[in-house]
C-alpha cells in the first residue's frame, strides 16, 4: 500500500484520501478506487508486459477521450467521458 500512496501523492488534486480499494476485475491491469475529500477517483496500473509503449497508449486515449468530450459539448444527450488528471509532473501517467 506504500507504493500506492507515492503514486496517490503524484496526482495534486487528490486531497486527504479517505478510502482506497480494489476496482473490479481485470485481468491485465490493476484498478484502484481512491476516495478522497476532493472526490472519488480511479487509478490504474497498466501492465508494461502487456503495453511497452505506456506513454504513447495513454497519449492516445486521452487525445480520443478529448475529441470525444469536444464532440459532446452543447449535446444535451447527457452523456460524458472520463476526465484525466496531470500528475505534479504535468503528466497524465507517473
Amino acid at each position: 500500500m506504500k507504493k500506492l500512496e507515492k503514486v496517490i501523492d503524484k496526482f495534486p488534486v487528490i486531497k486527504n484520501v479517505k478510502n482506497v480499494s480494489s476496482f473490479g476485475s481485470g485481468h491485465i491491469n490493476d484498478t484502484f478506487k481512491v476516495e478522497s475529500e476532493t472526490g472519488d477517483f480511479i487509478l490504474q496500473r497498466v501492465n508494461h508486459q502487456i503495453f511497452k509503449n505506456v506513454e504513447g497508449l495513454t497519449d492516445n486515449i486521452v487525445k480520443i477521450t478529448q475529441h470525444l468530450s469536444d464532440k459532446l459539448k452543447g449535446d444535451n444527450s447527457g452523456m460524458q467521458t472520463v476526465k484525466f488528471f496531470k500528475t505534479v509532473d504535468g503528466k497524465y501517467l507517473f
